[in-house]
């Protein structure tokens, strides 16, 4: 039984650390991905590493070429429109909700998440600044205090994170997002929940747009 235990460990410690890599952008998506590399890298055997990894090719993160080997599985265009289809639906109204049970604490918070992005933007850390958007956006939906809405939101965020690793040095994407923030922002202070969600579904449909022109166009 402790053998098992300690077998599945390992394996969950492998995908975990190896995630963080792919959502990090620490994994070229031009190289093939190496047992023997993430082993020495991680300090263990390939037996979980190897269960890792096909675990990640199940969550849709890598992908297998026949004759080639493992590589980092390419977003689409069918990708960003589903993605953006049940962001739009959850997230829109997770901001309603947020609105209508946010107290001063909360407002407050968020706040701080958006002037942490801003502050960034500023010094031109566009990684720390999509790493503070998808702050805000998780907060949001922490704070809409409906668990099932905040857990589907979450489960989307593991692709989300995927794409944004390829946009982290994007200056475009991240004053698009900052510009929509702002007016996000202003709606929940306001305390205006219709305005905040129309907010929110604007900036989904912004971002949306622009993954698709500048990213998967000619796919």
């Amino acid at each position: 039984m402790q053998a098992d235990t300690a077998i599945t460990n390992k394996k969950l410690y492998a995908y975990e650390k190896i995630k963080e890599m792919l959502l990090n952008g620490e994994i070229s998506s031009a190289d093939p991905i190496i047992e023997r590399q993430l082993c020495q890298q991680l300090g263990i055997s390939r037996t979980p590493v190897r269960e890792a990894l096909q675990s990640l090719i199940n969550d849709g993160l890598l992908t297998t070429i026949e004759g080639k080997g493992v590589f980092l599985r390419q977003a689409n265009l069918r990708d960003i429109a589903e993605v953006s289809e049940v962001r739009l639906a959850l997230e829109s109204l997770a901001v309603f909700l947020f609105v209508e049970r946010a107290t001063n604490e909360t407002i407050q918070a968020l706040r701080a998440i958006f002037d942490t992005a801003e502050t960034a933007l500023a010094q031109n850390d566009h990684a720390r600044f999509m790493d503070c958007d998808m702050e805000f956006h998780l907060y949001i939906a922490q704070e809409s205090k409906n668990i099932r809405l905040k857990e589907a939101i979450n489960s989307n965020y593991t692709f989300i994170r995927y794409m944004a690793a390829s946009v982290r040095e994007d200056p475009e994407i991240c004053s698009l997002a900052s510009d929509n923030h702002a007016a996000i922002m202003e709606a929940i202070e306001r305390r205006d929940k219709e305005a905040a969600a129309k907010c929110m579904a604007e900036h989904l449909r912004q971002v949306k747009i622009y993954h698709q022109n500048r990213y998967y166009l000619f796919q």
